[in-house]
């Protein structure tokens, strides 16, 4: 994770394995840097099983 203050808010970057990880660091970010705008580009790499056979030629 990256956290970078521009002026008046924050932009959050990385990389989690799941929307409840996302969450649980953008809300870290709100109590710890209370006032400031949040940004988030965090990218969320959730496993999940293919729901189609991949085609190879």
């Amino acid at each position: 994770m990256r956290a970078e203050v521009r002026g008046g808010a924050v932009l959050v970057t990385g990389t989690v394995p799941s929307a409840r990880c996302r969450d649980d660091v953008l809300e870290v970010v709100r109590e710890e840097l209370g006032g400031l705008e949040v940004h988030c580009d965090i990218l969320v790499t959730e496993p999940s099983s293919p729901d189609h056979a991949e085609e190879l030629s």
